[in-house]
């Protein structure tokens, strides 16, 4: 016999032991009604939000995606511009057994809990962790941390097993034995919890759970959890270090924003693209985010309601909403709501409480809707918020926030339509981020004045607000249509998709509409200091130039900047760098110091006969790339583009594109280099390969490159190992830097940069590489240093007349 073969022991029948009488003290017992109850009760909850089957064009299926720090070794491209990875495997399948899934608001965390939930249920042999159980943490009493979530729990599950009492008349459970059993399933690690709510905990009772169900992990023993809520923090009680921990102990997952794969089947683009077509550019939340995306869909169903733009999407949404929840409910109780709605809304927005930028201190205390009451209190019925309106606001017992921020905004940018004094905010608000969407809004409900709302944005240098709510606005003037395209049509395509088709506009047309006289003001406040927004500057300088009758673009390809400099309009501004009442003389003088290059022949590119040396006459170059401290001086409202690359003063300015370069060059009585002045500064008149020399293998201390794995830009006075034969710092890597190209309009609408960057390896920083970008691009490696005005390559002819 086999000896892991066990002999049955037999006992006498009275010594043999016995099934329990009574069924709640069966885990098995337990475990199939919990199973069949819960299933019952949830996809009647999921049949009245998804339909029964669950159709494309009633659910959109939320795709998930690894959000894990990644464990094995990338590249610097990788790491920088990720591609992560969509999760395909069950959930219960990955290590370790605590999840942490994070998304957005409205992207429909609580609904993916309840279809997980659903499918858990249904399968016909139960996983290792059978009873599936959604637990809403907002209910915890505040203070009480992880203390009171078992009692919750328990509670949870034994009311859904007691509801077998009302099908079999004979039953009787005694919920004292039922507790123990459910207990005996948790020590037993059987429970799948599902938690929800987590982001409407206090911030110190969210970080306390925190610490004893992810960080030290054994609150919920050995079962499987599942955190859903939205990226919110744990204010100044989270050290790095526990954030860290948390990492670690967790296997964390967000959701995808909607693709258009996925939404074709629930929103055909038949349905919304001839009328609402626009959302998809300036608007993309509208097409990402389902709670949203459900809203377009109402609306867009309904043809006879007219809906065109964002702010009527709302609109109408929420007043059917209303509607469908409160059947008895007259026109006048709707408008108050949508009043209370407002004035709750526009309170919060002026007391500098933004839902959408809110991550440690969320939600909103409830007594704020009873003082923000109209005539009567519809929302709240003996203190707690009507049921009816649970698809527009999420509450627990003492704190309440909209399911979505844009609802917030939208209701205040209504009340802001109403009130009279509303230019005066526009005018203190406008370049406020927190206003933003609030201005975008406010533009759609706006019934008179909308060529002064565009006046007002425009003067007050809020030009990119202007363009975006130019979508929303009706009745605006083809004047102001035409001006503000201008100005937004030197943009990155990439990252500003919705201004791309701004470059047809002609500048005669703008002038001829706007007229000339009228033109010239708003220019000059667009290029005071106090207003400016680099990102425009450009397009400034076209319309001042179309008045004096110079084609900007001919300008340009000749480098010939001297008429330009003469122009009236630019005198302030080219006098401002030098003057110190107006920028820091420090400042400027520290990091705009120049090296000198000494006339005479060099070799460019791979040229290594004598004759063919280009010859160079004496000019000066920047030490330096433009660092953020100089960049600031010119332009007092910039904001570093890319900061987790690039923040420090001593650090390079980064995304800065080729026409904000050369407006800078300008501003600095300067220009930017050609590629011959770039490559002699960088090599000397030798030939060198780097600016150093050789190579040298891979010695770190000459350059910043991908080599390295710096993984952002260094100080740019770092590496002076590696400056060049003229002292110029940073020649190779750090950042790509702009170089001009003669009359280059005619062959190409690429611009040249050279000396590569931390993101690119050592061989693209030779002296000799070339490569190229659109110049409206923004682009994290990219910067660019300046040189002197006068132009100092020799012709043939005027080499040999020397």
């Amino acid at each position: 016999m086999s000896e892991s073969e066990d002999t049955p022991i037999l006992r006498p029948e009275s010594e043999a032991p016995k099934a329990s009488a009574r069924p709640e003290e069966s885990p098995e017992w337990v475990i199939e009604v919990y199973r069949r109850q819960m299933l019952r009760q949830v996809s009647e909850e999921l049949n009245g939000i998804l339909g029964e089957g669950r159709e494309a064009d009633r659910f959109i299926e939320p795709v998930l995606l690894d959000n894990n720090p990644v464990r094995f070794r990338q590249s610097l491209h990788e790491q920088v511009f990720p591609t992560p990875r969509e999760i395909t495997e069950n959930l219960l399948d990955v290590s370790p057994t605590k999840v942490f899934l994070e998304a957005p608001s409205g992207m429909g965390k609580s609904t993916f809990l309840k279809v997980y939930q659903e499918r858990m249920l249904k399968a016909e042999t139960p996983e290792e962790y059978p009873v599936p159980v959604i637990c809403d943490l907002a209910r915890l009493p505040d203070g009480s941390g992880f203390g009171q979530f078992y009692p919750m729990f328990y509670r949870e599950v034994m009311d859904v097993v007691l509801r077998e009492q009302d099908e079999q008349e004979d039953l009787v459970i005694k919920e004292e034995l039922l507790g123990r059993t459910v207990e005996r399933l948790v020590w037993t690690g059987q429970i799948l919890f599902l938690l929800d709510g987590f982001e409407q905990m206090l911030p110190e009772d969210r970080f306390r759970f925190y610490m004893d169900v992810i960080v030290d992990g054994d609150a919920l023993k050995d079962n499987f959890i599942l955190i859903a809520t939205r990226p919110v923090g744990f204010g100044p009680l989270a050290t790095t270090s526990i954030v860290r921990r948390g990492q670690d102990a967790s296997f964390r997952v967000r959701i995808q924003p909607v693709e258009e794969k996925q939404r074709k089947g629930f929103l055909p683009e038949s349905m919304w693209k001839e009328n609402l077509g626009h959302l998809a550019l300036y608007f993309p939340e509208t097409l990402q985010v389902p709670y949203v995306l459900h809203m377009v869909k109402e609306a867009a169903s309904d043809e006879s309601a007219g809906v065109r733009n964002r702010s009527q999407v709302y609109r109408y949404w929420t007043t059917q909403h209303l509607k469908s929840r409160f059947p008895k409910k007259g026109k006048e109780w709707i408008e108050d709501a949508f009043r209370q709605l407002e004035q709750v809304s526009y309170r919060l927005i002026k007391e500098g409480k933004n839902q959408r930028q809110e991550t440690v201190n969320t939600g909103f205390d409830k007594a704020l809707l009873s003082d923000c009451a109209p005539a009567r209190n519809v929302l709240l019925e003996e203190d707690d918020i009507l049921p009816g309106f649970d698809g527009l606001l999420a509450w627990n017992h003492k704190r309440w926030e909209f399911r979505h921020p844009s609802l917030q905004e939208y209701f205040s940018g209504r009340k802001l339509a109403e009130l009279p004094d509303w230019r005066d905010l526009v005018k203190e608000r406008c370049r406020d981020p927190k206003w933003y969407d609030v201005f975008q809004f406010f533009g759609g409900e706006l019934k008179e004045g909308t060529d002064e709302l565009i006046d007002l944005l425009i003067e007050h240098g809020a030009v990119f607000l202007a363009g975006q709510v130019l979508p929303e606005i009706e009745g605006i003037s083809e004047s102001r249509l035409l001006l503000v395209n201008q100005l937004l049509k030197y943009q990155c395509r990439e990252t500003y998709p919705q201004f791309a088709k701004n470059r047809v506009v002609r500048v005669e047309q703008v002038v001829d509409a706007y007229g000339a006289d009228s033109l010239r003001p708003v220019l000059d406040r667009l290029l005071q200091r106090d207003r400016r927004d680099s990102r425009i500057l450009f397009s400034v300088l076209e319309l001042v130039c179309s008045l004096h009758g110079i084609a900007l673009g001919e300008v340009v390809d000749a480098q010939d900047w001297e008429r330009v400099r003469l122009l009236p309009e630019l005198k302030t501004y080219f006098a401002e760098s030098k003057d110190p009442q107006i920028v820091d003389r420090n400042v400027v003088q520290k990091w705009s110091e120049c090296v000198t290059v000494p006339a005479g022949p060099f070799i460019y590119q791979d040229e290594r006969d004598d004759e063919d040396r280009i010859g160079m006459r004496e000019y000066a170059l920047m030490k330096y790339p433009v660092t953020n401290a100089l960049f600031r001086q010119f332009d007092p409202n910039f904001v570093p583009r890319f900061p987790a690359y690039s923040l420090d003063d001593d650090q390079p300015a980064i995304g800065i594109n080729y026409y904000e370069a050369t407006m800078f060059a300008l501003w600095l009585g300067m220009r930017l280099p050609t590629e011959k002045e770039w490559e002699k500064a960088s090599r000397g008149p030798n030939g060198l390969d780097y600016p150093w020399g050789e190579a040298m293998g891979y010695q770190e201390g000459y350059c910043n490159t991908a080599d390295f794995v710096v993984g952002r830009t260094t100080p740019v006075t770092q590496y002076e190992e590696g400056s060049s034969p003229y002292g110029c710092y940073d020649m190779a890597g750090n950042v790509w830097e702009w170089c001009v190209q003669f009359h280059s309009s005619k062959f190409t609408t690429q611009k040249i940069v050279r000396g590569g960057s931390w993101l690119n390896y050592m061989v693209q920083a030779k002296c000799t590489f070339r490569n190229s970008f659109d110049p409206a691009d923004i682009y994290p490696a990219v910067g660019f240093r300046c040189t002197s005005l006068p132009f100092t390559e020799i012709d043939e002819e005027d080499e040999d007349e020397e």
